[in-house]
């Protein structure tokens, strides 16, 4: 069977269905069975479908919960990460201050030994 269509200027090549003659009368027992059982196989395989997009959506939910838990977790980590940077830095100047303020301290003992001549004499 072919359509135009005249929008796109395209012909399309659809499949026919095969038209079987019926007999005189309203259904046979046998073609009635049969769609009785088509229709049963179809509803079991939407039924499993509706099932398994309810399976889908809770798994949703429940991924976009744990999504939220590990972003706020996420935040807290980053927070707790600054504190602590924050305190090792703040050790790491102490550290630095105070080595800084030994060597200054033995510079200056020996420069007040320079000046009154003590070291001199160890030299000599």
């Amino acid at each position: 069977m072919q359509y135009q269509i005249n929008h796109f200027n395209m012909t399309l090549n659809l499949p026919t269905r095969e038209i079987r003659p019926r007999s005189h009368t309203i259904g046979n027992d046998s073609d009635v069975k049969h769609l009785q059982k088509q229709v049963a196989i179809t509803v079991d395989i939407m039924h499993k479908n509706i099932q398994l997009g309810l399976n889908r959506a809770e798994n949703l939910d429940d991924l976009e919960k744990r999504s939220c838990e590990m972003e706020q977790k996420t935040k807290h980590m980053a927070l707790i990460s600054r504190e602590v940077r924050r305190e090792y830095c703040w050790k790491n100047a102490k550290t630095r201050i105070i080595a800084i303020s030994v060597v200054m301290i033995i510079i200056g003992i020996i420069m007040i030994l320079m000046i009154f001549g003590i070291i001199n004499k160890f030299i000599d």
